[in-house]
């Protein structure tokens, strides 16, 4: 799993490694058997052990909930808020890197 901030003026000017402990801890608390934990300038990475996709989406927000608490100067900076008639507000921190373009970048800085 590739997540990155939301923000993409924040994703290019902050350098996630300055927290990298912090990730290390948030993702070690929501997996602790998550495997090859790694942090780059602008994402981060880890292979989850494999989960239902309740589990899945369970442990997702809850390593959200849990870098938020703990970046709270990132969160106020990089967190963007949605809302939908059909659901309450959310707020989001970090998304799953998509596009094939970005995506190929992400996996680039992975092999090096």
């Amino acid at each position: 799993m590739i997540y990155e901030l939301v923000d993409t003026k924040m994703r290019d000017s902050f350098d996630l490694t300055s927290v990298q402990d912090v990730i290390f801890e948030s993702i070690a608390c929501a997996y602790p058997e998550a495997t090859d934990v790694m942090v780059f300038d602008s994402f981060y990475c880890f292979k989850p052990p494999a989960f239902s996709d309740v589990e899945r989406n369970r442990r997702v927000r809850c390593l959200g909930r849990i870098l938020a608490r703990e970046m709270p100067a990132l969160t106020r900076l990089a967190m963007r808020s949605y809302s939908s008639g059909k659901h309450a507000k959310s707020n989001q921190l970090f998304k799953a890197v998509k596009g094939k373009k970005r995506w190929g970048y992400c996996l680039e800085l992975l092999n090096k």
